[in-house]
């Protein structure tokens, strides 16, 4: 039997991380492993791969990750390198879900897994003041480690068989209860822990679990935030070092759950909980619990943080793990952290271009900086701040690409963080692009028309324009489900959440989206619109299909000044009119005195009444009212004279009132936005959907009150409040409006275009030709919720309205948000915008719930199932023995298949994910070491020549193992729901989706004694620091 040799080095390394009870030393652990994996095997085969597998790790020709070795054949039995954790059942950016985030972080840790969190859905930090709510901490006497709770003593989590240190708290102050000899009394004294007899009967106990003490600490944060004083008793939990079932593992003891978990929740409490930003929530939340549970008592846990560059608080968390803020912060250094990099700002650096992103202030490191004028690719020198904060440039609020890739640059390596994820790199080449978002890391296909309606903070905005901001508010329906993933939630309403950007994608074909109701979407057909059954492409709905509509209020901007170009016609057309004489202009100045330089709410009912019994030409503008309207809102003309003169106001012999106004009045409007149009193409102005709440229900009272009605049904018990109108156009902007109050109105065609005899005005009846006719009709709580927000102007009509709600016998029938397809029919080829919106990825686009363009590393709950085959022990004589390579990789692939069966999962999301993919990620390590070995420099023409072809060589060999594999035991259970999609690409059957990765393994490799991963050797000499020792 050939005999397998490991230095001490090895041995050690191996003592620490990996070794179980029962190994005795390295060559032990491998037979632990290959016995564990190989029982996957059909009872008559286990000892021929249980050998097989032996011989492939003691050999050094293959190691495991290292979750395999140290869990395989223990009680947790956990043996997947890395889950990526999301929130299912909560808002991810909310209280609750980054809590759930936690409680999963802590249930993995646990059984020895690691984990990723993607820190894009939580909100960027905001400038609230730090709380100071303080809570209390009770251990009973009789606990065995009621010293360390006086003294404030822990193991340091960077070494847990280290000794004990003091830890001093920020957030609670210590009571010991019970019977307390002299000693401890006197002990309590001296450290200023308080002592009682009994606790308070309102406590929160924290049981012995790891969910419950998770779940304990949310409830504690919980009333911190909430200004309370959370006071928790930590006796239920054992003592420090007591041996935990299940996970093979020991306590961290009351203490360390103190001082890390309950003191560090408070602190994020503290500083705003889940307004803290994500970096606030990973120092105080996500690290403290990787540090605290131990994984199979031996070491902490690690973890995988990323974060967009189009995030705002991008620098924050460049930044935080520089060792100065961690000493005064926290420690966040169980988190590697890495930035997600789409290829738009690939494309931004490379021109000099600007990155749509305002990157908020970091104390002592980044400061704002506003510079005047158009960036022309030259950076002046900007001063430090006293502090040292470095300055960011900003022109327009956007920052050069370029200088903050060498920010990002110059911190990797000076620090080894941040690392780079290329995400639009990553799902070109997954094989799970075309089966829609759920398996998509990102998806820039599918997009919108540039004139397309996005309600945001900014207002009604059309989406080629946000494309030239940074992020922004937007409202997501709340039915679209977390993630894009599934079926609509059963909840209406609308949530306020942050868009990371928006983008142009190309210019591609589109199809228009028609509805019955009068709403319209130009969309391409590959993009996903949310139905009653889920997310449908556009291109795929059939006339009568339902879609989902806004379901609840959207945003309106808070700045009330007027568009410059009005300001412009107040300021400058004023100041020079009138004639040459100074008295002259004095008396047009004396005129437009009050002209409005505000949105209002009367300014907006103007507006509204001039759209709809009114008009506009280039040498004035007109309004009308009937007599009845003229007594009722006499306070209309009224203003309006004030504001624009005494004007021209006539009665004309049909009983109405005309108020007329000169150009500039006319220019004050045309600047709004108003246009001169016939009846058939009146749209409402621009500037509408872009102005505050206040003037958008103004205009809608005012156009109402105009041209709408109250219809009243007494035999059916029902009323409708309607407007009506020839321009189509008008209405559907009109309901954009509405729906943007939660007020949704379906559009009806009411009459056809032709001819119709009407009086000739001399006794007489003629044909004349007449334009379609159309009606949008408010009924059920649309109805209601419009006489609450809107009304109308004349008592009359309001009167009318009113009393109907009041006398029905029975409630408002409720109308469903949602709108039944009528036809989608190519619409050509256009421009086309998305936008990132990371927590749902779903947006509201010209009223229609939609999905967005997302990015997703990984699927949520998917797991890493890692192994490595050794290069450097392939070289034998200078030569890369490529047969025995070759020969090899199949036994290492059935290693790791084998590995997601005999795995226990903690959390069901996991296991679903894992076992549907059932990815792979075989890679390599000692490539630089095997380099060395034949001879070849590391940066060489040949030793690229070389890898690529022993990489080549094992990707053939791992995917005909995969597919071997897929005739013994079948296929991943996507490829079966998806075998056309697979098959039309040319992708046989397959045990798994993927097969390889390139992973740094770190620690594996110094067990095998190699370089790691790919890396090049730094230095011929090096010291490693193997627990608290330094060795050659």
């Amino acid at each position: 039997m050939e005999r397998y040799f490991f230095d001490d080095h090895a041995q050690a390394i191996a003592k620490r991380q990996y070794l179980q009870e029962g190994d005795g030393d390295i060559l032990g652990m491998f037979r632990r492993v290959a016995r564990e994996i190989a029982k996957v095997e059909k009872p008559e085969d286990r000892a021929y791969w249980e050998e097989k597998f032996y011989n492939l790790m003691a050999s050094k020709r293959f190691s495991p990750g290292g979750r395999i070795l140290a869990g395989a054949g223990t009680a947790h039995g956990n043996l997947l390198n890395c889950f990526v954790q999301g929130a299912t059942e909560n808002p991810p950016e909310s209280f609750e879900g980054i809590m759930e985030v936690a409680k999963k972080l802590a249930l993995v840790t646990k059984v020895g897994g690691g984990n990723g969190v993607n820190l894009d859905p939580y909100r960027s930090r905001g400038g609230r003041r730090r709380q100071t709510v303080r809570g209390v901490a009770y251990l009973s006497a009789e606990h065995k480690d009621v010293e360390d709770f006086i003294r404030g003593l822990m193991r340091p989590p960077t070494n847990p068989d280290g000794p004990k240190e003091e830890i001093a708290l920020k957030n609670f102050v210590r009571v010991v209860y019970g019977e307390l000899t002299p000693e401890l009394k006197a002990l309590a004294e001296r450290y200023g822990v308080l002592t009682v007899k009994e606790p308070p009967q309102e406590l929160i106990r924290v049981p012995d679990d790891m969910g419950g003490i998770i779940e304990a600490a949310k409830e504690a944060a919980h009333l911190a935030r909430r200004g309370q004083e959370p006071h928790v008793d930590f006796s239920l939990l054992r003592p420090e070092g007591a041996p935990i079932r299940g996970s093979g593992g020991t306590s961290s003891g009351p203490v360390s759950f103190l001082f890390e978990i309950f003191d560090n929740f408070l602190e994020w409490a503290a500083l705003g909980a889940e307004a803290a930003g994500p970096v606030a929530t990973l120092r105080y939340v996500y690290a403290p619990v990787l540090r605290v549970v131990r994984q199979g008592g031996t070491r902490r846990g690690a973890g995988m943080a990323t974060l967009s560059i189009e995030h705002p608080d991008l620098l924050d968390f460049l930044t935080a793990k520089d060792l100065d803020r961690e000493k005064a912060e926290g420690d966040i250094s169980t988190f590697n952290i890495s930035i997600l990099v789409p290829d738009a700002f690939m494309k931004a650096l490379e021109e000099d271009a600007l990155w749509p992103v305002t990157p908020i202030e970091v104390p002592g490191k980044y400061y704002p900086y506003p510079l005047e004028g158009p960036y022309t690719g030259q950076i002046p020198n900007l001063p430090e701040r006293e502090d040292g904060a470095k300055p960011i440039p900003l022109f327009g609020g956007k920052v050069p690409a370029r200088w903050l890739w060498h920010e990002i640059a110059w911190h990797a390596w000076a620090t080894g963080e941040p690392g780079l994820i290329f995400v639009d790199r990553i799902n070109a080449l997954s094989a799970l692009k075309g089966l829609g978002e759920r398996y998509q890391i990102r998806s820039t296909n599918p997009c919108f028309v540039g004139s397309t309606r996005i309600p945001t903070e900014h207002g009604l905005v059309p989406i080629a324009e946000l494309a030239e901001k940074g992020s922004f508010f937007l409202v997501t329906d709340n039915r679209a489900p977390f993630g894009g993933v599934g079926h609509p939630l059963p909840h209406t309403g609308t949530t306020v959440r942050r868009a990371a950007k928006a983008f142009f994608t190309g210019v591609k074909p589109v199809v228009r989206l028609r509805t019955r109701e009068g709403l319209e979407l130009t969309l391409t057909p590959d993009h996903l619109v949310l139905t009653p059954e889920g997310y449908r492409e556009a291109g795929t709905l059939k006339p009568g299909d339902r879609v989902l509509v806004q379901s609840g209020e959207g945003l309106f901007p808070k700045e009330d000044l007027l568009p410059p170009p009005v300001l412009a016609v107040v300021r400058e057309q004023v100041a020079t009119a009138g004639s040459r004489s100074g008295q002259g202009q004095e008396d047009v100045k004396a005129q437009y005195a009050h002209l409005p330089t505000r949105w209002s709410q009367e300014l907006g009912v103007a507006l509204g009444w001039l759209l709809g019994d009114g008009y506009l030409r280039e040498d004035g503008v007109g309004f009308y009212f009937s007599r009845k309207d003229f007594e009722e809102v006499s306070w209309l003309p009224t203003l309006l004279r004030d504001w624009f003169g005494r004007g021209t106001l006539q009665e004309t012999p049909s009983n109405t009132y005309h108020l007329h106004f000169n150009r500039i009045p006319a220019e004050f409007f045309q600047a709004l936005g108003v246009k001169p149009a016939k009846a058939t193409e009146k749209r409402v102005p621009e500037s509408l959907f872009r102005a505050p709440r206040e003037a958008v229900v103004g205009f809608l009272r005012g156009l109402f009150s105009a041209d709408g009605s109250v219809q009243v049904n007494p035999r059916k018990q029902d009323a409708t409040v309607r407007l009506a109108s020839s321009s189509l156009g008008l209405l559907q902007d009109v309901q954009l409006l509405l729906l943007n109050l939660g007020i949704y109105g379906r559009i009806h065609r009411r009459r056809a275009a032709g001819h119709k005899l009407l009086p000739d005005g001399r006794g007489g009846r003629r044909a004349y030709p007449v334009a379609e006719q159309y009606e949008l009709i408010l009924g059920g709580q649309n109805r209601d919720r419009f006489a609450e927000a809107v009304g109308f102007l004349q008592p009359e009509k309001q009167e009318k309205l009113r009393a109907f709600l009041q006398q029905r016998s029975r409630g408002s029938y409720r109308k469903p948000f949602v709108a039944t397809v009528a036809s989608v029919e190519p619409a050509g080829t256009a421009p086309v915008y998305d936008l990132t919106e990371p927590v749902t990825h779903s947006l509201v686009a010209g009223g229609l719930v939609c999905h967005n363009c997302g990015e997703i590393p990984l699927t949520v709950g998917e797991p890493c199932d890692l192994g490595a085959l050794n290069l450097a022990a392939y070289v034998k004589d200078g030569e890369f023995q490529m047969a025995e390579f070759r020969k090899d990789i199949p036994t290492a692939i059935r290693f790791l298949d084998n590995v997601l069966d005999v795995n226990r999962f903690v959390l069901p999301d996991n296991e679903e994910a894992a076992k549907k993919l059932r990815r792979l990620g075989l890679g390599v390590m000692g490539l630089a070491d095997a380099l060395i070995k034949m001879g070849l420099p590391y940066s060489s023409e040949k030793a690229r020549e070389k890898v690529y072809e022993i990489i080549s060589a094992m990707r053939e060999e791992a995917i005909r193992a995969s597919e071997a594999l897929a005739e013994e035991r079948g296929p991943f259970p996507l490829y079966e729901e998806h075998r056309d999609y697979f098959q039309a690409l040319g992708v046989k059957p397959r045990r798994n989706v993927a097969v390889l990765t390139v992973a740094p393994t770190g620690t594996t490799s110094m067990l095998m004694g190699v370089s790691s991963g790919i890396e090049p050797v730094f230095s011929p000499f090096v010291w490693r620091r193997i627990g608290g020792e330094y060795k050659p």
